[in-house]
Formats: C-alpha cells, structure tokens, sequence
C-alpha cells in the first residue's frame, strides 16, 4: 500500500488547477478522483494528470487532447414545416437544444439554423457542425458525394423518420451505397392512431455511452415514454459498400444500437464514419408517433446523442505510441507542408509532413510517435493548427507475468531471459560479449600498423 498518493491536474503550461491526496491506495486497488480545469480559449489543449513520485516513473503521468468548442451549429432541416406551433417537425427538437429562455437564446452554446427540405440541397453544410434530418422525405441524389464528404470530414449526422420519408431512397443511397446509414428503415410497427397500444425502451443494462447515464436510478428513465408507431431498423448486410465518392470503404464503421425497445428490437443506432458519425432513430422527433419529446428524459437523450455525433473526430486525438496520426482536412490544405512538433523537442525543432490524397480525401499523416505526451501540428498558409497526445498501453505498468503469447511475441524482437533465484544480467551479458574487452587494443594495433605501412610506403617512393 501506500499513502499520500498527490493527483494533480494542469491545463497546458498552466499552473496545476487542481488536486487531491488520496490517504491511502491499498496494493491492487484503484481510486478514481474528480479533478476541474477550465479550458479557457477554443481549439485543442493539453490536459495532464499526474501522481506523486514513484520507482516507476514512466507511467507517473497522462497527457490527453481535449478539443474546446466556443459555439456548436446546428441545421435542423424540417421535412414537415407546417407552422411555428407543435405542428412543425422540428418544433420540440428546437426547445430540446435551446432549453433556455428566448432572450438567453443568442448566447447559448448551441446554435441552430432551421431549413425547410426543399432548401436543403442549396445547403453550405460545412457551416455546420452537425446535421438534423427530421421526417425529410428524400434530397437530390447529387448532393449524397457532399454529404458523404461532410461526415467522413468529421460532421455529425441525426436521421429521424417520420410518414414522409422515402425508405427506398435512405437505404439505397445512404444506406447501400453511400454506407452512412448504420441501420435499414424497414416496415413500421404499430400505429400512431392507437394511443393505448405502445412499445416502451429499455428499462436497464444500458451499454452504449449515449445511454449509460439511465443506469443511474437517480437519473430519471427513459421507459416511461411510449412510442405508438416506428420503423424497424434492419441489420446493414453490405458494411462495406463502395462509398459514393470513390472513398475507402472502410469508413464505415460497424453499426452499433445505443438504444433498445422493451422486447430488444434496436430503437436508435449509430455508426462511425471516417471522423464523423450518424445516429439513426426509429420514431420522428415529434410527437406524431410518440410521446418521448415531452418527457423529461428527451432533453438529455438528444443533447448526448448530438454530443457523440460531433465528438468522433476528437477520438482520435488520443493514440497508443507507435500508432499512426491521422487527420482529413480541407482541400485547401492539400499539398502543404505541415510541421509537427513532439512532446520531447523543442518548438524550433520541427518534422515536416505534406498533406496527400488517401481514400479520396485530403489526408494528413505523422507515424514518428515513439515518446508519450503532445504533438502540435501546424501548418502557415493557409492557417492551420491542431495537436494531438499519444500514451503508453496501461498493460506495460503491470507486474503481472506475460502469457506465452506474449512471450513468443516478445522473443520475436529481442533477445529474451527467463530470470530466477541467483540470475545475474550481468554475467549473462559478459559472457555474450567474451573477447570484446579486447577489441581497443586490436583496433589500436590495427591502425599502428596501417600508418607504418603508409609511412614506409611514402619512405620508399621517394624520387633518388
């Protein structure tokens, strides 16, 4: 055991903002701890954590990159407009991302831009940080590329369903071959006319992040809204379908349910894709086909949702050592040098990358990430600058013996010996390299003898 474990917690070269002493930490135990820092400026920060001084000093502290937003958009694009009241598509999905009062609105973080279907085709999407289909009943297919492009690039995608949408047209263009769709809109369930026949969610064993905080009774639940009618989702068969930009198919990730009925049938599901990621619901966001807009759990419910939507692209600004960072930007940036900066070198001493085209995509790469800690990237003209942490496996802290596996893995790389009682490294080590104290004196030799040689060569060239 021991006692007086310090934590401490700092912002980039930031004084530390706060700690906690843990009294004692039992042999084996662990202890979580909440430490606050404020991230005062947007863009990405270092935020480190470290433990008082131990024998094993490497694993003493853990460096994470933190993205800071100063202002989320949002386009809500409404597929049943009807008027400003309930009757509006996008009326409860409005009042659930601007839970505040109207003159606390310009203010708030969430900001929203309401667009009806017909505009949505004209739409800068990368404007946005996330995109909110409500009950759209389908768009012009040459706007898929741009939307595909959106969302690989880091956008977050919301796809409510509702009695105008062309399920056709979701599962062949985003669903098949786009793949963006984690799941397949298939035959409704129930009826929205018959409010005395419901299904309800999940009442417990939440997995999915978006969700675990009903595991928490104290958190309210989500099983007492009752959903009347809704799609069933269907498995995705072709996980990996050519995307409709000629991407590398392998951005899409496989599709997860975040959220089940009662009877276990998927109610909202999710998919990674590229740096981005598209959430997919069963039921509309209004109160056409259920009722879960007007209970408490609906606020909460859609702001996690649209905080895991738009927080993909920041996953992956935390690797393991050794793995390879990588990062689509703009066009713009392509065929830049991009300069990046390791944790351990200092700010004049830089690696410059160029930004590439892989998988159809103005891509970024940096695989020199041997050393835990922070890398800056940035790159002049245009401006350009993120940063990104790396750290080392928990699984080298342990004490525990490696299995075989990692044994054989192990003596693949290196030169491996199986300690005991009475074993010495050093006399191991001295008896591999028996005859190299000799080899000063053999070099030496060596070269006496070369400049004799050259010595009496010259003597006995000279002009008589």
């Amino acid at each position: 055991p021991v006692r007086d474990v310090r934590v401490t917690l700092h912002v980039d070269k930031d004084p530390v903002s706060d700690e906690f002493t843990l009294p004692v930490l039992a042999a084996g135990e662990t202890k979580g701890v909440a430490l606050v820092a404020k991230l005062r400026t947007p863009g990405v920060h270092a935020v480190q954590a470290q433990v008082s001084e131990d024998r094993l000093p490497a694993d003493n502290q853990r460096t994470l990159a933190v993205r800071a937003v100063q202002q989320l958009k949002v386009l809500l694009v409404d597929g049943d407009v009807g008027d400003i009241s309930r009757t509006s598509e996008t009326f409860f999905l409005r009042h659930a991302l601007n839970p505040v009062s109207p003159d606390l609105i310009p203010g708030y973080f969430i900001r929203l831009q309401i667009m009806q279907g017909n505009d949505f085709a004209s739409a800068a999407l990368e404007d946005f940080d996330a995109v909110i289909l409500a009950n759209l009943a389908r768009f012009p297919e040459r706007m898929l590329p741009a939307l595909t492009s959106y969302v690989r690039r880091g956008g977050g995608l919301l796809v409510f369903p509702g009695d105008r949408i062309d399920t056709t047209f979701y599962n062949e263009q985003l669903g098949e071959r786009a793949s963006l769709l984690p799941s397949l809109f298939g035959q409704t369930r129930g009826k929205a006319s018959q409010t005395d026949q419901f299904f309800s969610f999940q009442t417990k064993d939440f997995v999915h992040p978006i969700v675990t905080l009903w595991n928490d009774a104290a958190a309210g639940t989500l099983s007492s809204a009752r959903v009347f009618q809704h799609h069933l989702l269907l498995s995705v068969t072709s996980t990996n379908s050519p995307t409709a930009t000629g991407g590398d198919p392998l951005d899409a990730g496989l599709p997860q349910t975040v959220l089940s009925f009662a009877d276990g049938l998927p109610a909202i599901t999710a998919r990674s894709f590229g740096l981005g990621r598209v959430i997919q619901f069963a039921t509309t966001a209004d109160t056409a086909w259920n009722d879960l807009p007007v209970r408490p759990a609906f606020v909460p419910l859609l702001h996690r949702c649209l905080g895991s939507a738009i927080s993909r692209q920041d996953e992956g600004l935390n690797l393991r050592v050794g793995s390879t960072f990588t990062r689509t930007v703009n066009a713009e940036l392509l065929g830049k040098d991009v300069s990046f900066t390791g944790p351990r070198k200092a700010e004049a001493t830089r690696e410059l990358r160029r930004v590439e085209m892989t998988g159809g995509s103005p891509t970024l790469q940096y695989d020199r990430t041997d050393v835990s800690g922070l890398y800056q990237v940035q790159v002049t003209d245009p401006s350009y600058e993120t940063a990104f942490a790396t750290q080392v496996d928990n699984d080298e802290s342990s004490l525990e013996e490696l299995t075989i596996e990692q044994y054989q893995s192990l003596r693949l790389a290196s030169e491996v010996y199986t300690w005991s009682p009475g074993f010495s490294l050093r006399q191991t080590v001295e008896r591999q390299r028996s005859g190299v104290e000799f080899w000063p004196a053999v070099i030496t030799a060596a070269l006496a003898l070369a400049l004799c040689e050259c010595f009496l060569g010259q003597w006995f060239s000279r002009s008589r």
